[in-house]
């Protein structure tokens, strides 16, 4: 059986606007795993870069409305994970669940 074939629709129907590079997949599967406002500085621990790469693609993001970037008490940006970005990048459904033909 051939997966490409049989998840070309599917594929195909994924929108190049909602592509992301791995670095912004990541912050937003950090948000997302953590479920907590989180500093540059903390994602950047996490994936293993910079946290001017963090704050860099962070706002990106943002103008995405993926992420919301705000300001704590301390005059500290935080970012945490839109509900858009929640819902268009980790909701399950039903459908999302491959068939790989191995029964």
């Amino acid at each position: 059986m051939n997966l490409s074939r049989k998840y070309e629709k599917l594929i195909n129907d994924m929108s190049d606007e909602n592509l992301l590079p791995d670095t912004e997949l990541g912050i937003l599967k950090t948000l997302h795993d953590e479920r907590k406002q989180m500093f540059a500085k903390e994602i950047a621990e996490e994936l293993d870069c910079s946290y001017q790469l963090i704050g860099k693609r962070g706002r990106n993001l943002a103008e995405r409305d993926l992420v919301a970037r705000n300001e704590n008490e301390n005059g500290r940006r935080v970012f945490k994970i839109s509900s858009a970005a929640n819902e268009l990048y980790f909701s399950e459904t039903l459908g999302d669940q491959m068939d790989f033909g191995d029964d």
